[in-house]
């Protein structure tokens, strides 16, 4: 294959320049692998994605040219956006709902914040609940008897999207610690609980949850193994995690019970294992050194084994993308991209950036023969592209993986003090699924420790007591 810029159909050297100066870029022909003019520094320009320790790469002359090797890894991924809170409450909501049994509502404060540090770690979500409840008369004669019980539940949402095909194994991480304190009146009985879950907003339930684990004073990582039974994949859940704390308690005069509650979570890990060997991330920087251009990305020639499934993104830097080539069980199913606006970037970013989310059984492999195609003027330049995946052979990775992120500072996630529960939007759009969520909120019929899997899932019920 001989990629060309534009047509060579004459010999001398002006009728290039005129044809270079016309399409106001800088238009390199090849033939024959050699560079035969270039009058201008190429505009636009090829780069091994920096910091992959998958990715290879290899650039041509004057960076018009790539081959990329990839190295596909049986390895565990993570699937929670900002699980360490080092970009603020960026990718998650708030949730907090009450519920009163015996007793009135006095008075309500529920908020989360990002705390810079706390207890010797840094970037916290600090979940804070305190219900103030007015006890109720329950037995009036020689004696009066007076009641409060209630309950408050605080969450983290994020939506996560279960990989397809579905993973070999599921772990949920969470690092927490709880305090909790049940003030006013003689206490019969309370409890905090650390509540997990994946909610499936389609059958309004739990596709799994584990309530089972009581509050600690002090900083314990939890870890869960996710039940794959009851998960679809490619279904989109949302992930809960947060405290329950209730409290039940009398005494022989008027008095208001406090049900406080503070949960602090320092990460919140969903990590899969997925049941083949994979890439997602990107490859390749595409960068400009003067003006705007449209680019695509264009499949000439594909080798792909049976089984191998990928998908290329041409993304540029304000993560605007259009269309994918995708392999599916071997065989292209799109082969190319839609065009997307390249432009000079801030400092130290990429214009754009090929990404490669790919899937291979053991001992395959997929090569990918592209160009990516810039037009400007009315003129269309092209430049070669290779992607090969491997599955090399290598021992599995430890499991127990961490992740780092470069902290950003505090950030408000909510401050609310309305009666109602609330689902507070960070630095996202709202969805319809926790929209349906929030309006699906459980409502228990009694309190106990042991009672709080049936809280979950008792969603709307008709004889429910007075709530939030």
């Amino acid at each position: 294959m001989t990629p060309k810029t534009i047509p060579v159909i004459a010999t001398t050297m002006a009728i290039i320049v005129l044809l270079l100066v016309a399409a106001q870029a800088a238009l390199y022909v090849f033939y024959e692998g050699e560079l035969i003019a270039a009058i201008i520094p190429p505009p636009v320009v090829l780069d091994t994605y920096p910091g992959q320790s998958q990715v290879n790469g290899t650039t041509g002359p004057n960076k018009t040219s790539i081959a990329i090797n990839i190295k596909a890894v049986k390895d565990w991924n993570l699937l929670t956006y900002n699980s360490y809170f080092d970009y603020g409450g960026e990718g998650w909501y708030y949730y907090y709902n009450y519920t009163i049994y015996y007793g009135s509502l006095d008075s309500s404060l529920f908020t989360a914040t990002i705390l810079d540090t706390y207890n010797g770690a840094t970037n916290v979500a600090l979940l804070y609940g305190d219900l103030n409840v007015t006890a109720q008369l329950i037995y009036s004669g020689i004696i009066n008897i007076y009641r409060a019980t209630a309950s408050h539940i605080q969450l983290l949402l994020q939506e996560v999207t279960i990989p397809d095909p579905l993973p070999e194994q599921m772990v949920l991480n969470v690092t927490h610690m709880e305090q909790y304190s049940i003030r006013g009146g003689a206490t019969l009985s309370s409890g905090c609980n650390l509540v997990v879950g994946l909610y499936d907003t389609e059958n309004n339930t739990f596709a799994w949850s584990n309530t089972s684990v009581a509050c600690t004073t002090s900083w314990n990582t939890t870890s869960y193994q996710v039940n794959l039974t009851t998960l679809e994949p490619g279904k989109t859940y949302i992930l809960v995690a947060g405290i329950y704390v209730y409290g039940d308690t009398i005494a022989l005069s008027q008095y208001t019970m406090e049900v406080l509650g503070e949960g602090f979570f320092d990460s919140i890990e969903l990590y899969y294992l997925p049941p083949y060997p994979q890439y997602n991330g990107p490859a390749i920087g595409v960068n400009v050194t003067s003006g705007s251009y449209w680019a695509k990305l264009v499949l000439k020639d594909l080798s792909a084994d049976n089984g191998t499934n990928a998908t290329l993104l041409l993304v540029n830097v304000t993560g605007n993308y259009e269309g994918n080539i995708s392999v599916v069980n071997g065989q292209p199913v799109s082969n190319e991209t839609g065009y997307v606006e390249i432009a000079p970037p801030p400092p130290n970013y990429y214009a754009a950036r090929v990404t490669v989310h790919a899937s291979i059984p053991q001992g395959t492999s997929i090569n990918f023969t592209l160009t990516l195609v810039y037009w400007v003027g009315g003129v269309t330049v092209e430049y070669p592209v290779n992607i090969t995946i491997v599955d090399p052979p290598r021992p599995l990775s430890p499991s127990n993986p961490q992740a780092s992120i470069t902290s950003l500072g505090t950030t408000i996630i909510a401050d609310s003090r309305s009666l109602g529960g609330i689902i507070a939007k960070i630095g996202e759009r709202m969805t319809p699924q926790l929209r349906q969520l929030m309006a699906k909120i459980y409502q228990p019929a009694e309190i106990s420790a042991s009672n709080i899997y049936q809280v979950l899932r008792e969603l709307n019920t008709t004889t429910s007591p007075t709530t939030s």
